[in-house]
């Protein structure tokens, strides 16, 4: 299944994030394109919220703009709950932590490490015999 981001009317979320990295890099729509391997027409309609990159164009555009797929699918506070988590996990191993912490820090990693946003990932807990 292809990891598709948000697509919202407008240049808001997946597009506007584009955009932004593509101007702190100073590169034109053609530039950008170039770099991933697709029309500067396709980046175009990626960051006004027509369509959506496939999976491979993700990955390549992310690794152009030297962001995270993450960072472009959910944004800032994906990757700084990820970190957050990590931190929490590397001070103190023994510390308790509770269920619904350790669920979506969890929820966070796996998004994380699958480069999906969180909201796709679903966590199931069986309490059967």
């Amino acid at each position: 299944m292809p990891i598709r981001p948000r697509l919202t009317k407008g240049r808001e979320g997946f597009g506007k994030r584009v955009a932004w990295e593509r101007s702190q890099k100073g590169w034109t729509l053609a530039d950008l394109g170039r770099e991933v391997g697709v029309s500067g027409t396709c980046v175009w309609n990626w960051e006004e919220g027509n369509t959506h990159p496939r999976p491979g164009s993700l990955t390549r555009l992310a690794k152009a703009l030297d962001v995270s797929a993450e960072h472009l699918l959910e944004g800032e506070e994906v990757v700084e709950a990820v970190a957050a988590n990590d931190d929490r996990n590397s001070r103190d191993p023994d510390a308790p932590v509770s269920l619904a912490d350790l669920i979506s820090g969890s929820r966070e990693a796996i998004a994380h490490a699958a480069g999906l946003p969180a909201s796709k990932v679903r966590i199931t807990l069986d309490y059967g015999d």
